[in-house]
């Protein structure tokens, strides 16, 4: 993918927010973002052509998972949005990036700082052992590595109003709390969705890691048709809470419920169906799969 393949993304990030007429939390700018599909289709585009299949699609999170964690004053979320890419050679041949992002709106014009949440600035900064409520009954303890960023962003129908990402930064020891804290936020969405397919942002789903992002999978909860949510599984109006025996008990089926979820994902009804009512706060999850032969 080429970094003007990665302005293009950005130009549809943007294009998507100018659509936008619903609530104006975080959360909600950024599921009008990932669900946009013209944004997906451009990043289909992007991805390097020698691939024989490419297909980007969205699916939710009914309220994000919360965590705890040493340093903490209470819980805070784990993020906005993962985006999770899938790379198929061959058979026994796949891999998997994933990252998180946790949105904020800039303050004012500035557009290169966003104030974080406390909890969550220490959560991406120092990455501690953290419980998820509902969750593994053990700590998630992941190595140091890239696993979140910051993602600030505005309503606006200003050019220069880029959703924009913050850089990677090594992972601090220990667990400490700073009030006020802010995120740099100076590169862009387009970038950081480059960097992931090029396995250069976010980390291989493995480990640790790929438990947390499966407890974020089965959190995806089929739904009956409704006015908040349409049939499928693409997060329910009330979700599915995971119990202790859809932990995985190994990597392997961390991955396979990953694989289970974006091998089914072709058969997900429309996202631009999907609303949502105040107390959602959808995690957004983007799925990037690029499949080779046959």
């Amino acid at each position: 993918m080429s970094l003007l393949s990665a302005a293009v993304i950005d130009e549809a990030a943007l294009d998507a927010l100018k659509r936008h007429h619903g609530r104006q939390a975080e959360p909600y700018l950024v599921a009008a973002i990932f669900r946009d599909h013209v944004f997906r289709r451009v990043i289909v585009d992007a991805v390097d052509g020698a691939w024989r299949a490419v297909s980007v699609r969205t699916v939710f999170v009914h309220q994000t998972p919360q965590v705890t964690f040493p340093c903490a004053v209470g819980s805070c979320e784990l993020g906005d949005a993962l985006i999770v890419y899938r790379e198929r050679l061959g058979p026994a041949q796949t891999r998997h990036q994933a990252v998180l992002f946790q949105a904020k709106k800039w303050p004012g014009a500035g557009r290169r700082w966003v104030p974080a949440d406390p909890d969550q600035h220490a959560l991406y900064r120092h990455w501690p052992p953290f419980r998820i409520k509902g969750g593994p009954a053990h700590e998630v303890r992941l190595p140091p590595g890239d696993y979140g960023r910051m993602l600030g962003l505005v309503p606006t129908f200003a050019s220069t109003d880029v959703p924009r990402v913050s850089p990677r930064r090594p992972t601090r020891p220990g667990c400490v709390r700073e009030d006020p804290c802010w995120g740099e936020t100076n590169g862009t969405l387009g970038r950081a969705i480059r960097g992931l397919v090029r396995f250069e942002v976010g980390e291989a789903v493995r480990d640790a890691w790929a438990e947390a992002v499966c407890d974020v999978v089965k959190r995806i909860a089929p739904a009956s048709p409704g006015s908040t949510y349409p049939a499928g599984s693409r997060g329910g109006r009330t979700a599915r809470v995971p119990s202790a025996s859809d932990t995985p008990t190994s990597e392997s089926e961390a991955l396979a419920a990953l694989d289970t979820l974006m091998d089914g994902a072709h058969g997900l009804p429309p996202e631009s169906d999907v609303t949502f009512d105040d107390d959602d706060r959808p995690l957004t999850v983007l799925l990037i799969d690029a499949e080779g032969t046959e």
